[in-house]
């Protein structure tokens, strides 16, 4: 978990000047849940460990990933990542 982080620590250090100038906008898409969703698929829990946090079920994260996957058309957790660290919903530093 923590090469994880520091990973994501240095991609997002990387990407730090190449990000959209309208980042918000693409974020408004989802709802705060989807956002705390994102952000914690982006960070490496698994379906069952968000279930767990969120007090939800695990199939209710699998619909949210999905649906959250579908609005951004991404096509992989490694793109959501992405998409995460670009648009500012992880904070790692």
């Amino acid at each position: 978990m923590e090469q994880l982080q520091n990973l994501l620590i240095r991609w997002q250090n990387d990407w730090k000047n190449t990000k959209s100038k309208n980042k918000t906008e693409r974020t408004t898409l989802l709802t705060a849940r989807e956002k705390d969703i994102c952000k914690l698929l982006a960070l490496g829990h698994t379906n069952l460990e968000i279930a767990e946090k969120l007090s939800i079920s695990q199939r209710t994260v699998e619909t949210h990933r999905t649906n959250i996957m579908t609005k951004l058309g991404l096509k992989s957790r490694a793109e959501l990542v992405k998409f995460a660290m670009d648009h500012g919903l992880l904070n790692l530093t």
